[in-house]
């Protein structure tokens, strides 16, 4: 343990191996690569069983990757020259030349038409749930459409919802969706109120079409029960950093350097996983406590400089993960740390410098093996006297952190 306490106090080797770290995953980022087996419909009717590459789209794609063979060259289909792909039993989506309507649902933008703007465009549409009617997805960026399909299946139809300004207060709702719905799952089982009650949203659409088509004993594939979802999780997270402190003064420009000291820290993370890109992208914030104290010489005097420096850390950030297999993966990670100080000060002997809330940038790296994962972070230079202008400070850190999720 003191052997690690001593290595793990060297700053530049630790910022090194960091950076290592980061190299050697985006190395891997690049030379992984993963395809999943699938078909593609070509404009002649063909149908190919190759490999694809699953991205996991979160907006619809206008063109894809894939191979014939494993060790085959990758080659690239556009939406131009496919009728429709699948991939891994979960993603399948039909090109369809149709009206969409692509109103902005910005409240600073609304248009004062109640009416939807139509324009016919070419378009992948993502299935959803598959049977007599088909209820699709259409997705860029903001922009998130419905549509369904029936009897051959050759044509889309949007369902339309919009909302429209009335002067310059209210917002109005063109819930037309819910008749066109109700027209076209004609049923004795369902009343016309299960249709004014369901919301232009994924999973509302999709528990309608399900209950339909298992009410009137339909054949249906669900397609959005096997597609990535978002989820959060929860850690507990225990770990060492590695703290140091360079304290400035404007009147001597003299610095006093802090010895590093290792310092616990607990805590716990709540994880928001993103529901695209095979679910690589999360979200995260994990709150902890560290308290921080050292002591060190002011210039060549006898007098020191003691530091005592407790905080409430709240980290925020984005993490990208990489899979090595279903139960491994690394992971990078970029956020900000924002700092809660109580009862923190620098005191020496006519002086008492109360410490700040502060906040700075960090990025870290880790490996995770199921419920389980261990992570490098570096948090650069923190300015925490930022009340006074004769001091200047740099707080910065190197932490390991290992973590347990609970769910």
């Amino acid at each position: 343990m003191w052997l690690f306490c001593q290595n793990f106090n060297s700053h530049n080797h630790m910022k090194k191996t960091l950076l290592l770290f980061f190299v050697l995953i985006t190395y891997s980022t690049f030379s992984q690569i993963r395809f999943e087996p699938g078909y593609i419909t070509e404009n002649n009717g063909d149908r190919k069983e190759c490999l694809i590459r699953n991205l996991a789209w979160k907006n619809n794609p206008i063109e894809i990757e894939y191979k014939i063979t494993e060790n085959d060259v990758t080659q690239k289909a556009t939406i131009a020259q496919l009728i429709e792909f699948n991939v891994g039993n979960a993603y399948k989506y039909k090109r369809f030349t149709t009206k969409i309507d692509r109103s902005s649902a910005n409240i600073n933008n609304l248009s004062n038409e109640k009416a939807p703007a139509f324009k016919e465009e070419t378009l992948f549409l993502k299935l959803l749930v598959e049977g007599k009617i088909n209820l699709y997805q259409y997705e860029d960026n903001n922009l998130i459409r419905y549509f369904i399909s029936s009897d051959n299946h050759e044509t889309a139809e949007q369902l339309i919802y919009k909302e429209y300004a009335i002067g310059n207060t209210a917002v109005g709702k063109n819930n037309q969706f819910r008749q066109q719905l109700y027209m076209a799952l004609k049923s004795d089982k369902l009343g016309i109120k299960d249709f004014e009650k369901v919301n232009y949203n994924q999973n509302e659409l999709t528990k309608l079409f399900v209950h339909y088509n298992k009410t009137e004993n339909i054949a249906f594939t669900n397609l959005d029960e096997k597609q990535n979802k978002s989820s959060v999780n929860i850690k507990f997270v225990a770990g060492i950093n590695s703290a140091k402190l360079n304290i400035k003064s404007g009147l001597s420009n003299s610095e006093v350097k802090f010895d590093n000291v290792n310092i616990f820290k607990v805590g716990a993370e709540i994880e928001y996983r993103m529901g695209f890109n095979q679910n690589k992208w999360s979200l995260f914030f994990d709150p902890n406590y560290q308290a921080y104290k050292s002591d060190a010489p002011f210039l060549k005097t006898n007098i020191r400089l003691k530091a005592d420096y407790k905080m409430l850390e709240l980290p925020v950030g984005v993490r990208h993960h990489f899979y090595l297999n279903d139960k491994s993966r690394i992971f990078v990670d970029l956020g900000y740390a924002f700092a809660i100080a109580f009862n923190s000060s620098v005191d020496y002997s006519y002086q008492k410098l109360q410490i700040a809330n502060s906040g700075n940038v960090f990025f870290g790296a880790g490996f995770a093996y199921d419920r389980y994962a261990i992570e490098m972070r570096y948090s650069p230079n923190r300015e925490i006297l930022d009340n006074y202008l004769s001091w200047r400070s740099k707080y910065s850190s190197l932490s390991i952190a290992v973590s347990y999720r609970v769910f």
